[in-house]
């Protein structure tokens, strides 16, 4: 599954309201600072970055996806935003060894990556302590979700208690999580209905 053709259509209506009630929720859900680095795990085109850049001192934006980090590059030279940097790496990568975030968001990544437990002990490692970690995921679903992409290797969404569980062994605490948003995949059929849940953890 190539996120890098999907780039150029990926900031839809859909998507753009979505991440505005995402990055809401997350702002009314965590303690905000001016003096807060900030990391986006999986930030794709970086619409809930571009919500939150005015709550942090700088949001470093990584992805996969080159096709997607150029997205993210172009907005932030045509926004002239100086406190933001997008780059491409996984979280097993040099470029994220020697940097130590106040607070790590992640939405709708963790589903495409097969070991989530590894991902999540290092993203650990790169949070400080009492720095917070922000999940925002699916909802276990029947595989409907992701139908149209044939070489989808992921998950079909996560148990929020089963997340809970892996967060807590990766060595996080004061672990909680809540429906955030309810939809569908396809809003104007009402087809594909999913269920987003937001999960926060500390160090």
């Amino acid at each position: 599954m190539s996120f890098d053709s999907k780039a150029d259509k990926w900031d839809t209506e859909y998507n753009i309201e979505r991440a505005k009630i995402i990055s809401d929720e997350l702002i009314s859900s965590i303690e905000t600072n001016k003096n807060f680095e900030v990391l986006d795990f999986g930030c794709g085109t970086g619409l809930i970055s571009f919500n939150l850049k005015d709550y942090f001192k700088s949001i470093t934006l990584v992805d996969l996806s080159q096709g997607m980090i150029d997205k993210v590059n172009e907005k932030i030279s045509v926004y002239n935003t100086n406190n933001m940097k997008a780059f491409k790496t996984d979280i097993n990568a040099e470029g994220l060894k020697n940097m130590n975030f106040d607070l790590i968001y992640t939405s709708m990544a963790l589903h495409h990556i097969i070991d989530v437990e590894k991902t999540l002990k290092e993203l650990h490692k790169v949070l400080k302590d009492n720095g917070k970690l922000c999940i925002i995921e699916l909802c276990k679903e029947n595989g409907d979700f992701h139908k149209s992409f044939p070489n989808f290797k992921g998950h079909n969404g996560f148990d929020p208690e089963v997340m809970k569980e892996w967060v807590k062994k990766s060595g996080f605490k004061n672990i909680d999580y809540k429906i955030i948003f309810e939809s569908y995949k396809n809003p104007e059929t009402k087809e594909v209905p999913y269920k987003l849940f937001m999960l926060i953890a500390k160090k």
